[in-house]
């Protein structure tokens, strides 16, 4: 309440309050991790949702509440920008989704039509539960044979991995709080409107970027593309020829 309305209080020394307790038993997530997790996921969903927690370090409840509607436009040249607000905190987050989370997007939504508002949606008119992803998460790290020991895998370990890696590339920590959804004072906030988070992103993901797609495959992609087009061409072609022959 005290840091909603911007009021400053004064702890005790030793008050329990300004104690932050570290945990020692998560998983230090790495990107390594993340991409044999990603390759070794065979469904498009469990794909989706390491690519974009790889991507944002957001939050699991404001990944599970995003809507299709809130979506950016996909059409964009990647990476595309996107501003939303955080369901915790209401704060402002300003991030970036990359290639292949657009790619894995735009194959998503085509291949699971819905009328579930929802991004994830469950098989009712809400979301999955955070014990879903968490568990997949669990069963993905299995699979790619990651060593998890005693220590504790969840989403939020990719918040932190993410936070972590931006640290050590040297970003800005208050572009790090804004792309992440973090509060950022409110003097300081004030001048961050011309921001370019595009930058700070390009640079995180030399560590952090997964290529959905080999160089070879890209090209394959490209040329079919191209004989798509082309046969679409032709196949416009051969009804206008069509259409004058019923008209003679």
């Amino acid at each position: 309440m005290f840091r909603y309305y911007n009021m400053g209080i004064t702890l005790r020394t030793g008050s329990p309050v300004s104690q932050t307790v570290v945990t020692t038993s998560d998983f230090i997530l790495q990107p390594e991790h993340v991409r044999a997790m990603f390759h070794t996921a065979k469904d498009l969903r469990s794909k989706l949702l390491i690519s974009i927690g790889n991507d944002l370090g957001w939050r699991i409840s404001d990944i599970l509440s995003i809507k299709r509607e809130e979506l950016p436009n996909l059409e964009q040249e990647p990476p595309i920008e996107w501003i939303r607000t955080t369901k915790k905190e209401k704060v402002v987050a300003k991030s970036c989704l990359s290639k292949a989370t657009v790619a894995l997007l735009k194959e998503y939504l085509f291949s699971f039509p819905t009328q579930n508002p929802h991004l994830f949606h469950s098989n009712t008119k809400g979301h999955i539960s955070e014990e879903t992803v968490n568990a997949r998460l669990r069963d993905l790290a299995r699979d790619a044979g990651v060593e998890l020991g005693n220590s504790k895998l969840h989403w939020h370990c990719f918040r932190k991995m993410f936070i972590s890696q931006a640290k050590n590339s040297g970003i800005d920590p208050d572009i790090i709080k804004l792309m992440v959804g973090k509060s950022v004072k409110k003097d300081i906030l004030t001048y961050m409107t011309g921001i370019d988070v595009k930058t700070a992103f390009n640079k995180l993901q030399e560590f952090l970027g997964i290529k959905a797609f080999t160089e070879e495959s890209e090209d394959i992609v490209k040329t079919m593309g191209t004989k798509i087009k082309g046969l679409e061409n032709a196949m416009l072609q051969l009804e206008h020829e069509n259409q004058n022959f019923k008209t003679e």
